[in-house]
Parts: C-alpha cells; sequence; structure tokens
C-alpha cells in the first residue's frame, strides 16, 4: 500500500509539474504577444461591426463589464491545453538538429513518460486477432455473435462416444467445417455454413431477377441483407451480400492464411 500511495503522488507531482510548465509557457507566449514580437491571431467572433448595425439600435451609453469567472477558468484551461500540446510537439520531434542541447534532449525520467502514457494512450479495445501492422479497434455493437451447428451423438453406436468437443458441421450436407470448405456466416443471425452449400441454395444477386423471392438463411429463414458499407465490394463480399467468408490459419492448404514466418541471419560467405 506505501509503494502504491508512493507511486500515486510521484504520479501526481509529475502532473503537477506538467501543468506548471504549461501555465510558464503560456504566460510566456501572452508575453511575446502583447510585445509585438508575434502577430496575434485574429478572433472572428459572430458579433457583426458597429457599421452594419441600424442607427436605431445604437446605444450611446458604455457597457459595463461583466467578470464571469467560469468563463475566465475555461480560457484559462484552454490555454494551458494548448500551451502542453506545443511543448509535447517539440520534444517528440523525430529529428533533432541540436540533440546535445539539454533543453531538446528527450528525457529520460519514468515518471514523464508514464504521464505521457496517460495522456496520450487510447484506450479503445483492439481486436485481439488484428496484426501488429493494422490493428482495428472493436466495440459491442460491431461484435457478431457466430452460430455453428454442432455434430449430434450417433445413438445407436456401439462404442463410447467421443470425450472431446464435438466438431462443426454444416447444417445442410453435414460435413465438417474446416479451411478447405470455406465456410461462411450470415451477418443478419451468425448461422454457418460451407461455401458449396452457399453456392447451391443462396441464388448471388447479380443474377437475381425481380420476380425471385428474397433469399434467407438456410437455418433459420432470415433475410440476408447486405451491410450498409460505402465504397465498391469485392471478392466474396460483392459475390454473396449479406455473408462473410471465415478464414483461420492452420492446416488445410499451405497457401491459405496471412500469418508468415520470416528467419533473419547472416549469410555465408567466403
Amino acid at each position: 500500500m506505501r509503494a502504491r500511495e508512493k507511486a500515486q503522488q510521484e504520479l501526481q507531482e509529475a502532473v503537477d509539474r506538467d501543468d506548471e510548465e504549461a501555465q510558464k509557457r503560456a504566460v510566456k507566449d501572452f508575453e511575446t504577444i502583447q510585445a509585438g514580437l508575434t502577430l496575434a491571431p485574429q478572433r472572428v467572433g459572430p458579433e457583426s461591426p458597429a457599421e452594419d448595425e441600424p442607427h436605431s439600435s445604437v446605444r450611446t451609453g458604455k457597457r459595463k463589464a461583466v467578470f464571469d469567472e467560469e468563463e475566465a477558468e475555461r480560457i484559462a484551461k484552454q490555454d494551458r491545453a494548448k500551451a502542453r500540446k506545443t511543448i509535447n510537439q517539440e520534444t517528440s520531434k523525430d529529428k533533432m538538429p541540436s540533440f546535445w542541447t539539454p533543453s531538446q534532449t528527450p528525457g529520460t525520467n519514468p515518471l514523464e513518460t508514464a504521464v505521457w502514457q496517460q495522456r496520450n494512450n487510447k484506450v479503445t479495445p483492439v481486436c485481439p486477432a488484428s496484426t501488429n501492422d493494422a490493428q482495428h479497434p472493436i466495440s459491442l455493437k460491431t461484435l457478431q455473435q457466430v452460430k455453428f451447428s454442432k455434430e449430434e451423438p450417433d445413438a445407436s453406436a456401439t462404442t463410447a462416444p467421443n470425450p472431446t468437443e464435438p466438431k462443426s458441421i454444416c447444417p445442410s450436407c453435414m460435413r465438417t467445417l474446416g479451411n478447405a470448405s470455406r465456410p461462411m456466416m450470415a451477418d443478419a443471425c451468425g448461422h454457418v455454413m460451407c461455401r458449396n452449400c452457399v453456392t447451391k441454395f443462396i441464388q448471388p444477386r447479380k443474377t437475381a431477377t425481380a420476380d425471385a423471392p428474397d433469399q434467407g438463411c438456410f437455418v433459420c429463414d432470415r433475410l440476408l441483407v447486405a451491410s450498409p458499407a460505402g465504397g465498391k465490394a469485392s471478392g466474396a463480399v460483392a459475390e454473396f451480400p449479406g455473408l462473410t467468408e471465415l478464414r483461420s490459419d492452420g492446416t488445410g492448404f499451405s497457401a491459405r492464411g496471412s500469418n508468415k514466418v520470416e528467419k533473419n541471419s547472416v549469410a555465408f560467405q567466403c
């Protein structure tokens, strides 16, 4: 407990130092603008100029200045956030021409690294099956439950049942699903069947006619509707709208699967 409290206290002190540095940077930028060394950004407000207002609405007296504490606090927070962002951009440059300068040397303090990770790390969950080069986030709305049809045990069999988990089969042809059968899942309900049965029982949209009935799932008869995604579909998505081809790495064809094993070593030279 003491170690955790000490770590939290040190982290809070690092956050306070970071905020103080951002505040000093904001004050420095304000003084630079007031000295005329930097052009101040022109604020364009919703108010129209006085020349455009009708003469009947022009006030002859002066309006009293109203000090709003909440508005001042909000502006101060925005200035500190802007200064902190500028500091982070300067310290995280890829190329440092004067890396020997103490002000431009990246810090090695673990507390500063923890503060930076706490503020910049994203808490969005990532798909565990995605590769390091092409990671994509996931959410409960985008997840789809996959429903496999399991092989039922034979009641007339004289041998003892297999204690292992029953195999997943196609609900139409009763064949075991694998990489060779190229199973496809219905996006609307999640049922899985082999590609051969999909080709036989589900008519592709490109050859369908106006008189043909809408195609549905072979198991639950739910209509297969293409996902409303923008752009032009390609591959199995264009051939079978509303269906998703399932792929897995493992046995089957040697060319299937996107994962590669690479070995880098020094070549033998004479």
